[in-house]
């Protein structure tokens, strides 16, 4: 049966190196499935032409409808700079909608959220940038035929320094605030700078906010914050962020706090764990904020167990941990590596999520396979009981950072589909282009 396994992984990856050749199409892979599972999918490009900033910080999946799928994108070919790929067909093939515009023509999209309510209306949330250092904005649309077509935005703040950092939404039948849309951003004005949750209790139309932990440092746009929410079953939010007392050169404190009000007050802030920094991505002048992920187990066994991901520089390469907690946050446990011993090249961008059977995934982006460390690839790791399950590289070959990728808004993000692990990763294999990927993991 291994062995089985094995030439079907070499079959596959020949055959998604073969397709991703083919440049001059669109759908680069006839199929994203596998069989017989457990295997890795065909790498499928998602975004076209050589505009694009692959910058997509979450892949959101229709729990209600797994075969849609929607990504956004900094897309310099639309008028507003924004784009969202949606997929009809489980990520086999995708189609580009241009994000509306907005009404500064200087301004810019820069970060995009998207996820979907159990309705199945899509949800956006959208930063923007602006070319004359003007007001930063945070906005909502929606769309109401999977990414087709968006609504008007719908202005939630304007501050002259903020980044959008993550989005979350309240879809538990059993929650007492099912239905509610959260978003957290990180201001920029002064040290002791807020980070704050934005809530909406009507399907985006109207926003209020809250501030949910207070910065010690922040004097520049990545020096602290990269926060991210997720909700558990019975409501209560979850943030995980990235405070310093020095702007992130010496120590990288990871933190936590909740709400269990629908986000109207938070808990006073837990220190997780104390990271390391490395300033560049090393090799390169990219930098790489330490981006904390939060996912919270809610399937029927799962007891709302908590899990979060994030790096440390051990002194010669960036290792990904993964940490849990047990009791809500109030405790985790000392964090460990997913991958083994012997990966000692740098691992970076990790991302977490759990399914709803309690298999909890962690990808990222890893350079083991280069002896130079510079090329990266996606790789995984999947544990239900503590132990990993041997890393899987995701894509079938290697890329280079070395095209001015924003490494900070475009992590290895994942999600499940049943017993299916979709990841998204940038790519750069296209020669001169880089572009968003989708692959990933068939359980047995």
């Amino acid at each position: 049966m291994k062995f089985l396994v094995c030439t079907l992984l070499t079959l596959l990856t020949m055959l998604a190196g073969f397709a991703y050749g083919q440049s001059s199409v669109h759908r680069v892979s006839p199929d994203i499935t596998c069989s017989p599972a457990p295997c890795r999918l065909p790498n499928t490009r998602v975004t076209q032409g050589n505009r694009i900033s692959p910058t997509a910080p979450n892949l959101a999946i229709n729990q209600n409808n797994p075969m849609q799928m929607v990504v956004g994108e900094e897309d310099g070919s639309c008028p507003s700079g924004g784009s969202a790929y949606h997929s009809n067909d489980g990520g086999t093939t995708w189609t580009k909608a241009c994000l509306p515009m907005l009404l500064d023509t200087l301004d810019g999209y820069s970060s995009l959220w998207m996820d979907y309510d159990n309705s199945g209306v899509v949800h956006a949330l959208l930063g923007t940038s602006n070319a004359d250092c003007g007001e930063n904005l945070l906005l909502e649309s929606h769309s109401t035929d999977n990414g087709a077509t968006w609504s008007a935005v719908n202005q939630l703040s304007a501050v002259l320094f903020q980044r959008l950092d993550s989005q979350a939404i309240d879809n538990n039948a059993g929650s007492p605030f099912t239905g509610n849309i959260y978003g957290s951003a990180t201001l920029f004005v002064s040290r002791n700078t807020p980070l704050v949750v934005w809530r909406s209790t009507d399907g985006g139309a109207t926003w209020r906010s809250t501030v949910a932990a207070t910065l010690p440092f922040t004097t520049f746009f990545d020096g602290e914050g990269y926060s991210h929410l997720a909700v558990g079953k019975d409501g209560t939010v979850y943030l995980a962020y990235m405070s310093s007392t020095d702007g992130g050169g010496m120590a990288n404190e990871i933190m936590f706090t909740k709400s269990v009000d629908g986000g109207q007050t938070w808990s006073s802030p837990v220190q997780v764990y104390s990271a390391s920094p490395v300033r560049n991505l090393p090799n390169t002048s990219i930098y790489v904020g330490n981006s904390p992920v939060v996912a919270v187990d809610n399937s029927p066994a799962g007891k709302s167990r908590l899990y979060m991901t994030f790096y440390n520089w051990t002194g010669s390469f960036m290792q990904v941990l993964l940490t849990y907690s047990g009791d809500g946050g109030n405790s985790w446990s000392t964090p460990v590596p997913v991958a083994p011993a012997s990966a000692m090249n740098d691992q970076f961008k990790p991302f977490v999520s759990v399914s709803s059977t309690g298999s909890v995934a962690v990808t990222w982006l890893d350079r083991r396979d280069d002896p130079s460390n510079v090329n990266y690839r996606p790789y995984s790791a999947i544990t239900k009981n503590g132990v990993f399950s041997t890393n899987v590289p995701l894509a079938s070959g290697s890329s280079s950072p070395l095209f001015g990728l924003s490494f900070n808004s475009s992590p290895a993000a994942n999600a499940w589909s049943g017993s299916t692990l979709f990841i998204v990763w940038p790519d750069t294999r296209q020669t001169g282009s880089l572009q968003q990927v989708i692959g990933g993991f068939k359980q047995q």
